[in-house]
C-alpha cells in the first residue's frame, strides 16, 4: 500500500484545512485591494483565466482519481470470474482426490484473497495474506503441472492451466492497481491552484460592495467537495466510496464449495 505524506492523513482534514485557507486567503485578497492606494485596472480576465485553469485542474484530477477507481473495480471482477473459472474446472478431472484436493486449496484460495482485502490498512494484515495468496497459487500451479505430464489427463489440464495462470495474474494485477494513485505533485498543484485562485479572487472583488458570504462559502464548499470526492477515490483500501460491494462476488465464491 502506498506510504506517502498526503495518504497517511485522513482527506477529511486535508480538504477542512484547505478551505479554511481557501476562506482566509480570499479575505487577505479583498484586505489587499483595500488597502492599495494606486487604481487597479479590471483583473476580470485574469480571474476568469485562473477559474477556468482550476476548473481543467480539477477535472484532470478527478479524471486520474476515477479512472483508477474503476480499474481497480474491474480488477475485483475480473480476479472473481478467473477464480470461478478454476473451481469449475476442477471437476474436469476423473480423479476424485484430484478434485478433492484443489477444491481444498482453490477455498483456502480464495479466503486469502478476502482476507487481503479485508486486510485494509494494516500492513501486517495485508503482507500475510500477500504470502498465503502466493504460496497458494504455487501449489496449484505445481498440482496443475505435475498432472499435465499425464496424458490421461490432456483435456483437463488444457482448461485448468489458463485458468490458474489468469487467476494468480490478476492478483498480482489488483495489488500493483492498489498502489497506483494520482502522484502528490499533481495533487500539490492542485491545493497551490485552489488557494492562489482563492486569493486573487478576493483581490479583485470591488471593496464597494458588499462582502457576499454566501456566495463565497458555497464556492468553497463546492471545491472542497469535488477535492474530497477526489481523494476518496484515490484511497483504494479507506474512504466513503468502496469496492466493498463488488467485492461480494469474490464472497459468493465460498458458496460453491
Amino acid at each position: 500500500m502506498p506510504e506517502t505524506f498526503l495518504y497517511n492523513i485522513n482527506a477529511e482534514y486535508i480538504v477542512l484545512v484547505l478551505m479554511l485557507g481557501m476562506f482566509g486567503l480570499f479575505y487577505l485578497g479583498r484586505q489587499l485591494h483595500k488597502h492599495n492606494k494606486t487604481e487597479i485596472q479590471d483583473m476580470g480576465p485574469l480571474t476568469s483565466f485562473l477559474f477556468a485553469l482550476l476548473g481543467l485542474m480539477l477535472a484532470f484530477t478527478f479524471g486520474m482519481s476515477g479512472s483508477r477507481f474503476d480499474t481497480r473495480r474491474g480488477l475485483v471482477v475480473q480476479a472473481a470470474n478467473n477464480m470461478h473459472a478454476a473451481i469449475l474446472r476442477a471437476d474436469l478431472y476423473k480423479d476424485d482426490s484430484v478434485r478433492v484436493a484443489f477444491k481444498a486449496d482453490l477455498k483456502d484460495y480464495v479466503q486469502a484473497r478476502i482476507n487481503w482485502f479485508d486486510a485494509k490498512r494494516s500492513p501486517a494484515q495485508v503482507l500475510e495474506a500477500t504470502r498465503e495468496t502466493k504460496r497458494l497459487g504455487d501449489k496449484l500451479w505445481h498440482r496443475a503441472a505435475v498432472l499435465a505430464r499425464d496424458p490421461a489427463n490432456m483435456v483437463a489440464s488444457q482448461q485448468m492451466i489458463p485458468a490458474l495462470n489468469a487467476m494468480i495474474d490478476v492478483a498480482i494485477s489488483r495489488e500493483a492497481a492498489t498502489k497506483a494513485i494520482v502522484p502528490e505533485p499533481v495533487l500539490y498543484l492542485l491545493f497551490i491552484m485552489t488557494l492562489v485562485t482563492s486569493l486573487m479572487a478576493g483581490y479583485a472583488t470591488s471593496i464597494q460592495k458588499k462582502f457576499n458570504y454566501v456566495a463565497v462559502i458555497g464556492f468553497i464548499v463546492l471545491v472542497g467537495c469535488v477535492i474530497m470526492i477526489i481523494l476518496d477515490l484515490d484511497r483504494p483500501r479507506r474512504g466513503l466510496i468502496t469496492n466493498v460491494a463488488v467485492n461480494q462476488f469474490i464472497r459468493n465464491l465460498l458458496e460453491l464449495f
